[in-house]
């Protein structure tokens, strides 16, 4: 079995052409409030977030698990940007430099371990130094296509359906309270971005097949689900439009 935050590399591609980016303004905010310009960003994925950092000129190590992962990124960079890629989880890293004045977090805090990820974050920040996390969530869609989508994800998964990962990065959500309570930064800063995804009965299954825990069911269910949501789409008039918010948190390092 692999390990569910680590699925993600066996669709490395499918990950870059599906997965929302992120509102321009989040990074104008960032610059904002972190002082310098070195950044490490924590569980890079395919580069979408790592794109933005380099055009507004930080110099980023970017770190993941995935080698499929961080080719995509490198492709997705390319020769212009100032990046430095990195293999391994944010637990088992052994840095070999400090004093960064941002680590971020685009999608990916949320598989970090809270009882090192915290501690970790704060003893490579210089003084000064910003933890920012940030991710992705998905807004109700219409109805009747909520009440299908919410059947079709019922049935795969034997249980009613949630986004877990999506409530933690509301405000109060787990992510805040973990941050608030590891009592390492200052007062944690919240601002949302509101966006919006057009999709179709292509595209949309398309998106969910890069879930981990799509990717964790068994195939046939796996199957079932995606025919399920396309035909729902299909019904409803073939397209949707799916409203994002991206909720970013950030806080200093105390001391």
């Amino acid at each position: 079995m692999v390990e569910q935050r680590f699925t993600f590399n066996a669709i490395a591609g499918d990950y870059d052409a599906r997965r929302p980016g992120y509102p321009a303004a989040l990074f104008e905010d960032l610059a904002a409030v972190a002082p310098g310009r070195r950044v490490l960003e924590v569980g890079c994925g395919t580069g979408k977030a790592t794109q933005a950092l380099a055009a507004g000129g930080w110099q980023v190590t970017a770190l993941d698990p995935g080698p499929d992962m961080l080719a995509q990124a490198a492709a997705r960079i390319g020769a212009g940007g100032d990046v430095r890629f990195v293999q391994g989880t944010f637990e088992a890293w052994a840095p070999d430099t400090d004093g960064f004045d941002l680590i971020c977090a685009a999608q990916a805090w949320h598989w970090v371990d809270p009882a090192v990820g915290y501690a970790k974050a704060a003893s490579l920040l210089a003084p000064g130094g910003v933890l920012a996390i940030f991710g992705n969530v998905d807004l109700p869609v219409p109805e009747p296509l909520r009440a299908d989508f919410d059947t079709a994800f019922s049935a795969a998964f034997d249980r009613a359906p949630s986004n877990a990962p999506g409530a933690a990065y509301k405000p109060g959500g787990w992510l805040a309270q973990t941050f608030e309570a590891s009592g390492m930064f200052g007062p944690l800063q919240h601002t949302a971005f509101a966006h919006a995804m057009e999709h179709d009965a292509e595209s949309f299954p398309g998106l969910v097949a890069t879930f981990s825990d799509v990717q964790m069911l068994a195939p046939e269910k796996r199957k079932r689900l995606l025919a399920d949501l396309a035909q729902a789409i299909e019904r409803f008039g073939g397209r949707f439009t799916q409203g994002l918010e991206t909720h970013l948190h950030w806080a200093t390092r105390r001391g």
